[in-house]
């Protein structure tokens, strides 16, 4: 490869998304490294496995901080229900066993909030109350931008990952 190309994949590297350390985000390592090592194994498109879970994150850092600021309060829509099914799909689609905390009301709540990663939630990844009372933020028109960017191209490397797993592949 020559320095022409190395430089040009550069920068594509940099136009990526990239994994943002948070508290609750160092619990998510294991899911994290298992995605790199389907990707080094070549499991899921050459990467698409991980590109996915980048965009979750990034999801989830902008979802977080509405959710902080509700006037409800921070995981007010948080609801058993929603934790049953994230547990059914974490292992239907993944392959991942989840592990309960204990937690009196939510089984995946930890003292800094939920220990599941973000594209193992996708429903509580990318809800806000206002995307889901209005279909927008209307008081923040650049967010509202931004999440729905975000949201298109989850859904276009979703639909991949499905039609993988339709064409008789195990889960990721």
């Amino acid at each position: 490869m020559s320095n022409e190309d190395d430089d040009k994949q550069a920068e594509a590297d940099d136009k990526k998304p990239k994994l943002i350390e948070t508290e609750v985000g160092k619990e998510w390592a294991p899911v994290r490294d298992m995605a790199r090592q389907r990707v080094k194994n070549k499991l899921w498109n050459d990467g698409k496995e991980l590109e996915l879970i980048q965009l979750y994150q990034r999801m989830y850092e902008i979802t977080v901080v509405k959710c902080k600021r509700c006037a409800k309060g921070a995981g007010s829509c948080c609801h058993i229900m929603m934790c049953e099914m994230v547990e059914k799909y974490a292992k239907k689609e993944y392959g991942v066993t989840l592990l309960r905390t204990g937690h009196s009301k939510l089984l995946f709540m930890g003292s800094n909030g939920c220990i599941v990663a973000p594209h193992l939630r996708p429903v509580c990844t990318t809800h806000t109350c206002k995307i889901v009372t209005y279909g927008c933020d209307f008081e923040d028109k650049p967010w509202t931008a931004d999440f729905f960017e975000l949201k298109k191209q989850i859904a276009l490397l979703e639909c991949d990952r499905i039609n993988y797993r339709r064409r008789g592949n195990a889960p990721l």
